[in-house]
């Protein structure tokens, strides 16, 4: 049965030529095997059977595969290899085991090997456990030492390792990979016994132990010119001793990356690092072309030690440390010297991601200098970079990401050169120094890219661009690749088109909706001049009736893009692919003709109307001036001559009189100082009463609507609410207030609602606790709504209540905000920062936000009782026309997290289905008494559920559903039910794509908006009483 299994699984036979022979490839990649096939071809090459589930190697697998050259075999289960299982695979050269389940001490044997006379690479990587002690490990030599062939060797390093005499056979070993490494100890006798042909060792990743290291290990590689022990858990002091064997040698690479681990931080191996002299005395005087000395903790130098090479010609790379500041906090003095020459033989230089702001160092690049390549992107540094005379002119490729206004480009040196091929400006805002046009930074970015006059690549990729400044690309007339994506740009820049020398346009996660006309000929004649390649995925392109053009351009040009399958969107809000919208252009723009025809006619007719509207208004202009003329006078008169007679008029009932004379009078008039009119005792006999009551109105700042049991039953009350209305509406009065007592809401007149925005609404009641919170609340209302200058004690009192009430409602977020005429600049002992100290309270604002003719002030503030809460804040500018004295917008964004809905299973019976029969038949089958013959009830209950459970599973259909358990409350069955509806029919709608379809799912969609709607007003109606 797994024979068949194996044999109906299918390989990819690839046959590739080339001018030397024909190579034939089996690419059996993961396709769930778990043997070698035998099935195909036996003049295959290269078989690939990584990762599958080939758990042992049998004798004799491969014996059919005579000529194979190439096995790879990573990524399986492997733990077992038969003593022939490599029989007849004389010509193989490249063998990868890697990742598997071999043991390497038991795995492999000479008699296993001894097939592979050919062999030249061999990968056995990632196979040992993490062993559970550090005693001497005994690497099998034996095993290896048919392998004479062998060029390339890959293995994982014990702890302690021991790699006996066989290894001396290997004489063509000249490549040496440890990378599952549990290594500890490393003396210099763990490579005493492999060849000195070896060029190249890898040692990376050791980092379960510190490694310690004696300084000779590597005495026995003489020929070395690639080392890399990245990651290895080795104290860089350590690993650049190492380097004694090779003073006046030539290395290609050395890789001391990330060897200092700070949790091996002690006082003998601190993480904190200053390079000195002495741990360069070798270093200093190998020839070596790429030195990385990345994230390694060095935060100093002395000085003639980590730049100072007796033959520097290198690329070199100080990225991810932290020069200048000590990781344990404390200040210490540079010792390295304040300018640094750096050596002219310097070719590539690379200090990304630098931290440098505790002492000021500047690196002097020198006259006569061969620099090439310069990246200082993302870092935050005092160190300065210096050009002399001259000594910029082969410096090709410059990298200033992060950086929105790097000082490289003041450097005249630099910026003159000219001869700059690359530029790399990514992630830095430029949005902010682009715009306005007239600033003096956008002037100097201008100003230095008019000198890149040589410039072929540009990528000023996300940096929020909507626009480029005029004429900014006008003199790279050698620009072959600008790349402009995750920007802002809504259309491509006109200037780009002037570029006679593009090859390639990058504007990727833009907000493109269409190519216009003009821009998609000059893409076409670019292609026929020299080829283009455009990038635009991730766009927001549309698919409608004037875009047409665009989707037939995207699938018939012959400019190479990303994509012919971009997203666009439909009229409809749908997504639909430009391919998509291409080969269905007929139905899905089919409207488009008569949408023309409707336009001209629309705006044939539009411009009839507004032809004699014209002529109208000229007719009669004089009569219009006039009236606008009045109402403007009318305007002015009411908003800056208004006086009122009355700061409020009270609307009542016959049994509010009472309470109006006992308490309301007292507290407006006597204590707060208001005229109040009220027509018990204010409307004078022998007048109209309408008429009285309309000018009484009309002359009041405010009106109290006192709502009570008999306040219906008034006479005036409809001729109140609808002048009050009127007054309302051309601005006269100022707040409307209803005090609602010994009435509950569904008793409010149902006049009030037609005026309901513009209330503010008090349920006044008798409760001695709340009374005092009433009459501030109304007082609030009636008096101004912001402090006034020089307020008195009163009204900070109020403040300061109002916040201890929101501390005890038990709120956990509190933000208080608003103009509260204090200036906190003054640093002196008020009522507000005493209201601020008592609460609590956290002042977020620090700017000044009122600025006037001599000085400016902190009026505007934001006060939380939580820091966390805010996750940003700021001034913003005046946005009002007034330049002398005004106010500064202030604002901030509140960190207010949702509350995830909780989703839980829940099984569902469908009962219509169930095999009554068998389910009696196998519960008159069970042995009852066994199961209710127990001393606890518990256990007999919860035992006869379960066994009945149990039986009705095997015959009743049953299926889980998700159940949210936080749906709002007003979401029923049948409004689910009823949204799932609608779903597949939108679905079907935008599959079918008629108009009954579409009709039938916006039908369906109205009756459930409007189903909600009702739910939810009923909910909240009866949270209310009503």
């Amino acid at each position: 049965m797994l024979i068949h299994f194996v044999t109906s699984l299918q390989c990819d036979i690839v046959l590739t030529e080339s001018t030397e022979r024909k190579v034939k490839i089996a690419n059996c990649k993961n396709i769930g095997l778990t043997k070698v096939p035998t099935f195909l071809p036996n003049d295959i090459n290269i078989l690939d059977l990584s990762e599958n589930n080939i758990k042992n190697l049998s004798n004799y697998d491969f014996e059919r595969y005579r000529i194979l050259e190439k096995l790879i075999l990573k990524k399986n289960k492997l733990h077992h290899i038969e003593e022939k299982s490599f029989v007849g695979l004389n010509r193989l050269k490249f063998l990868d085991m890697s990742e598997n389940k071999l043991n390497l001490l038991h795995s492999y044997t000479s008699e296993k090997f001894l097939p592979l006379v050919n062999l030249t690479n061999l990968d056995i990587r990632r196979n040992i456990k993490q062993p559970s002690d550090t005693n001497l490990y005994h690497y099998p030599d034996n095993a290896f030492a048919v392998l004479e062939q062998l060029n390339f060797f890959a293995l994982d390093m014990a702890p302690n390792p021991s790699f006996g005499k066989g290894f001396r056979i290997l004489k063509k070993l000249k490549s040496l990979t440890f990378e599952l490494c549990f290594l500890k100890y490393l003396n210099k006798s763990v490579f005493e016994n492999f060849s000195s042909n070896i060029n190249e060792l890898n040692l990376t990743g050791c980092r379960l132990h510190l490694v310690h290291v004696e300084n000779d290990i590597l005495l026995p590689f003489p020929k070395m010119t690639k080392l890399n022990l990245e990651g290895t858990c080795m104290h860089l002091k350590q690993a650049l001793n190492i380097l004694s064997p090779y003073g006046g040698k030539r290395f290609k690479l050395i890789n001391f990356g990330g060897l200092s681990c700070p949790v091996f931080n002690n006082e003998n191996d601190n993480f904190v690092l200053t390079i000195t002299k002495e741990m360069m005395q070798y270093l200093k005087t190998i020839c070596v072309e790429w030195l990385y000395l990345s994230d390694n903790g060095i935060v100093d130098f002395e000085e003639d030690s980590l730049l100072s090479f007796d033959r520097p010609e290198f690329r070199y790379e100080l990225s991810n440390n932290d020069l200048g500041r000590n990781v344990v906090h404390e200040k210490q003095q540079s010792k390295s010297s304040e300018v640094i020459i750096l050596p002219r033989s310097l070719e590539t230089l690379l200090l990304s991601n630098v931290l440098c702001y505790d002492f000021e160092r500047l690196l002097l690049i020198p006259e006569g200098s061969n620099l090439t390549y310069l990246d200082v992107s993302f870092g935050f540094s005092l160190i300065g970079i210096l050009f002399q005379k001259n000594s910029s002119q082969k410096i090709e490729t410059l990298l200033i990401d992060g950086h929105p206004h790097s000082t490289f480009i003041d450097q005249e040196e630099l910026m003159n050169n000219g001869k700059i091929k690359t530029l790399k400006w990514r992630d830095a805002s430029l949005y902010i120094h682009m715009y306005p046009d007239d600033n003096q930074y956008s002037s100097m970015i201008q100003s230095v890219f008019k000198k890149l006059k040589y410039l072929e690549n540009l990528d000023m990729s996300k940096n929020s661009l909507w626009f480029l400044p005029e004429n900014l690309l006008q003199s790279m007339t050698y620009l072959s690749e600008l790349r402009l994506s995750k920007n802002l740009f809504h259309l491509v820049p006109r200037q780009i088109m002037d570029l006679s020398n593009i090859k390639l346009l990058d504007f990727r996660q833009n907000l493109l909706t269409t190519l216009d006309k003009t821009t998609r000929i000059w893409a076409d004649s670019m292609n026929q001049k020299q080829g283009l390649n455009v990038l635009m995925a991730d766009n927001a392109f549309e698919c409608k009736c004037d875009n047409l053009d665009f989707i037939e351009w995207i699938n018939k040009t012959k400019v190479r893009l990303d994509s012919r399958s971009y997203k666009c969107t439909l009229v409809n809000g749908s997504l639909i692919t430009v391919r998509e919208a291409y080969e269905k252009m007929h139905d899905l723009f089919s409207h488009c003709e008569s949408s023309i025809w409707l336009t001209v006619a629309s705006t044939l007719l539009s411009t009839c109307f507004v032809t004699a509207l014209l002529f109208f208004i000229y007719g009669k202009r004089w009569e219009i001036s006039l009236l606008f003329y009045r109402q403007f006078r009318k305007i002015v008169k009411k908003k800056y001559c208004r006086s009122f007679t009355y700061d409020v008029f009270v609307s009542y009932g016959e049994d509010s009189v009472p309470w109006i004379k006992n308490c309301l009078v007292p507290k407006l008039e006597h204590e707060w100082k208001l005229k109040i009119c009220f027509k018990d005792r204010d409307f004078l006999p022998g007048g109209y009463y309408f008429d009285t009551e309309a000018e009484s109105i009309e002359h009041s700042r405010h009106v109290i609507f006192l709502l009570t049991p008999s306040f219906k039953a008034s006479e005036d009350y409809l001729f109140a609410v609808e002048r009050v209305k009127h007054e309302k509406r051309i601005r006269n009065i100022e707040n409307i207030i209803v005090l609602a007592k010994d009435i509950s809401l569904k008793d409010i007149p149902t006049e009030l609602t037609y005026i309901w925005n513009y209330v503010s609404f008090i349920q006044w009641t008798d409760d001695t606790d709340d009374i005092d919170i009433m009459w501030q609340q109304l007082r609030l209302w009636l008096c101004q709504d912001l402090i006034p200058p020089d307020s008195n004690a009163q009204y900070w009192d109020i403040i300061n209540l109002s916040i201890e009430n929101a501390f005890n409602s038990d709120i956990d977020k509190i933000v208080v905000t608003g103009d509260f005429n204090e200036n906190l600049l003054n640093f002196r002992n008020t009522k507000l920062t005493n209201i601020i100290l008592q609460n609590g309270l956290n002042q977020a604002i620090e700017q000044p936000t009122f600025f006037w003719e001599t000085s400016s002030s902190l009026l505007d503030l934001i006060l939380v009782n939580d820091p966390d809460i805010l996750l940003y804040t700021e001034v913003g500018n005046n946005i009002l026309e007034a330049n002398v004295r005004y106010h500064c917008p202030v604002s901030g964004i509140i960190n207010i997290k949702k509350t995830p809905n909780k989703v839980f299973s829940r099984k569902i019976w469908d009962y219509d289905h169930v095999d009554l029969t068998n389910y009696k038949f196998d519960l008159s089958e069970v042995n009852w008494d066994n199961i209710i013959n127990n001393n606890d009830v518990n256990v007999a209950v919860t035992n006869i559920t379960e066994t009945i459970l149990k039986i009705a599973t095997k015959h009743i259909p049953c299926k889980f559903v998700k159940v949210r358990s936080q749906d709002p409350p007003w979401l029923t069955g049948h409004i689910k039910k009823l949204i799932r509806h609608r779903k597949r029919l939108h679905k079907m709608a935008k599959k079918k794509n008629t108009a009954d379809s579409w009709w039938q799912f916006r039908h369906v969609r109205n009756q459930c908006i409007n189903l909600i709607k009702t739910a939810k007003l009923d909910f909240f109606n009866k949270q209310l009483n009503i």
